[in-house]
């Protein structure tokens, strides 16, 4: 999850939505208890990096 906050605080919001968002995804669905527990721990730096509206579309499901 760092790398892709990292990753996406430099590329524009239409690469992050296009390169890095799938993962984040995988992250938050993945079967390992303790991947989704560090998406949700981070989940609003990942807000921040990705642009709210972008999170709110995708991300909020993920974290309720």
């Amino acid at each position: 999850m760092d790398q892709c906050i990292c990753f996406a605080h430099q590329m524009p919001e239409a690469k992050v939505i296009a390169y890095l968002l799938p993962y984040i995804r995988r992250y938050a669905e993945d079967k390992c208890w303790r991947v989704r527990y560090m998406v949700a721990n981070r989940i609003m730096d990942i807000a921040t990096a990705i642009g709210i509206s972008t999170a709110k579309d995708t991300l909020l499901s993920y974290f309720c």
